[in-house]
């Protein structure tokens, strides 16, 4: 009665089925198992289901396909990616240095108006005429 079955290898025999397990080597206590956090869990088999697509795409294709690896871990070249962070890390110096440049901006047109405004009440250069005018005005 030799049948042929199991998985994965079908051509198991009666003989192979009755002999004995394989002793353990190391024992899992179960403790260990259960101390796994969630997220750890969730980090784990999303890594287990990436390696079984890239397993299943090259048993299929019989190639790495960079694209695939890229899309289902997220890595790609690392010259690539250390040209993406040295681009990212530049723009993020710039946002900052524009935002700054921003803020000094800011600062210096309230100054300016300030300024204007003094000039004005003290009658002094060009918004002499100015401050005589909003003076009639408001009459």
């Amino acid at each position: 009665m030799s049948e042929k079955r199991g998985y994965p290898n079908p051509n198991y025999t009666e003989e192979d089925l009755a002999s004995e397990p394989l002793e353990l080597k190391e024992e899992i206590e179960l403790e260990e198992m259960v101390i796994i956090s969630p997220e750890k869990f969730e980090q784990l088999c999303s890594k287990a289901a990436a390696l079984d697509i890239l397993t299943a795409h090259i048993k299929k294709t019989g190639k790495v396909d960079d694209d695939i690896v890229f899309a289902v871990t997220g890595t790609t070249d690392i010259k690539i990616q250390t040209k993406a962070d040295d681009y990212y890390k530049w723009w993020c110096e710039t946002r900052e240095e524009r935002d700054k440049l921003k803020e000094k901006v800011a600062q210096l047109d309230h100054a300016r108006n300030e300024l204007i405004e003094i000039l004005k009440q003290n009658k002094i250069g060009p918004y002499a005429n100015q401050a005589e005018e909003e003076h009639h005005g408001q009459d």
